[in-house]
């Protein structure tokens, strides 16, 4: 699935819910799940394909799931966001790989596919 979107063009949003990013999260399990766990699965995309350019972040921000128990524990608000392109690079990610991932590779994507 994650090469046939790429070969697509497209962009797989890492959803920033526990139970996606770790399969040993259970509910209760309370924040225990941190923003190592997010830039494991979009390291993982990225080693996949051998880049950046198709991996972005899905924060899937429609309230359902509540932040009390269901997010990585240092996200609190929007403004948390920014983290995890702190800990892109200290994972080695470069500038550039940190805003495409962060925003710009959906920019991209909408700019290509949607009218001027």
């Amino acid at each position: 699935m994650i090469a046939r979107l790429a070969e697509r063009g497209g962009v797989i949003g890492v959803v920033l819910y526990n139970a996606y990013l770790s399969p040993d999260w259970t509910h209760g399990d309370g924040r225990t799940v941190t923003l190592d766990a997010v830039v494991d699965v979009i390291d993982h995309i990225c080693q996949r394909l051998g880049g950046c350019a198709n991996v972005g972040i899905g924060s899937d921000f429609d309230g359902g799931l509540g932040w009390e128990n269901n997010i990585p524990r240092e996200l609190d608000t929007v403004a948390d966001l920014l983290l995890i392109g702190d800990a892109l690079r200290a994972r080695g990610y470069t500038e550039d790989d940190v805003k495409a991932i962060m925003g710009g590779n959906w920019l991209r994507l909408y700019r290509e596919g949607l009218p001027a």
